[in-house]
């Protein structure tokens, strides 16, 4: 099968391949191309508040167990908005709060409970 090229092309061949592999890999966009549908799943729920639209779109892709020497001590679990504008919302590791930076010595059991404190909180600015 390999017989018109040498032991040094073949193995050239080889190292090409897997490193290949590695790079593709590696790279989180062609990753998303091959994660299946059933991991890749998101909920939303969608609410409305004195008139505004909340959405709040939640991950259900399994979470990959990795150990890490300085693991991040917040997560991002969810996305959230209010009329279509994106809003930063973080989840503390350890306390399971939300937090966000539009109202930030705050803490918040639910991300609606913290959209709905920024649309009172803009009303109150009009």
């Amino acid at each position: 099968m390999f017989s018109g090229f040498s032991r040094h092309q073949i193995l050239h061949l080889i190292g090409v391949f897997v490193s290949g592999t590695a790079a593709v890999g590696s790279i989180p966009l062609i990753r998303k191309l091959f994660i299946g549908a059933a991991q890749a799943q998101e909920a939303t729920n969608i609410s409305t508040y004195k008139g505004r639209t909340i959405r709040m779109t939640t991950n259900q892709a399994p979470q990959l167990q990795v150990a890490q020497l300085n693991p991040k001590p917040y997560n991002e679990p969810v996305k959230l908005s209010i009329d279509d504008k994106r809003i930063d919302i973080i989840q503390d590791q350890t306390s399971g709060m939300y937090h966000t930076y539009l109202i930030p010595f705050k803490k918040y059991s639910s991300p609606t409970d913290a959209a709905k404190d920024i649309i009172d909180l803009r009303a109150l600015g009009n």
